[in-house]
């Protein structure tokens, strides 16, 4: 069987960033998993729709409105460095694309639904919100099995729907 090799991934420019560099050097020298990194990047998604379920439910929201918009940037930071770690530690398998599949499928579900269940939001919105996620993820799944080319016109999208909202979620008020 040949060796396994790394696939399209999608262009960052900040996988080029020196911090980021380091960062991902550090934590491949002291022997971190690119999976440990996706299940922690899986936990902090987790953590961040619970900061966000929870600000319908108390007096003082913005602490948990600050506390996931904090979870959030941790997950996508786990999401960069465990494809950068792989990469370095040069330990990419497709059991780890699996491992950066389905803990990333877990965080949008729980930090969407979060949404959802937000002081000022619908909990349809976060479901539908979900299973849009969680479709867009299968069909390029599906593509990729397919033989497409995998296309990332579209990888700004990511950014703008984390920016916005962070930015939302600054504007919503109980």
């Amino acid at each position: 069987m040949d060796s396994y090799q790394v696939g399209d991934r999608r262009p960052l420019a900040s996988r080029s960033w020196k911090i980021s560099e380091r960062i991902a050097r550090w934590l491949a020298r002291r022997g971190a998993t690119p999976n440990a990194i996706s299940i922690a990047g899986m936990f902090c998604g987790i953590a961040a729709g619970i900061m966000f379920f929870e600000t319908s439910r108390v007096s003082h929201p913005w602490i948990f409105w600050l506390g996931g918009a904090v979870l959030v940037q941790l997950r996508l930071l786990a999401n960069l460095y465990d494809g950068m770690v792989a990469v370095l530690r040069q330990v990419a398998s497709p059991v780890g694309e699996l491992f950066n599949e389905i803990p990333d499928r877990v965080s949008d579900a729980a930090t969407l639904i979060g949404f959802g269940y937000a002081a000022g939001s619908h909990l349809l919105l976060g479901f539908v919100a979900t299973i849009f996620a969680i479709f867009l993820a299968y069909l390029r799944a599906e593509g990729k099995v397919a033989g497409a080319h995998q296309e990332f016109w579209l990888r700004w999208i990511q950014s703008h729907v984390r920016d916005s909202s962070d930015f939302g979620m600054r504007l919503i008020r109980p």
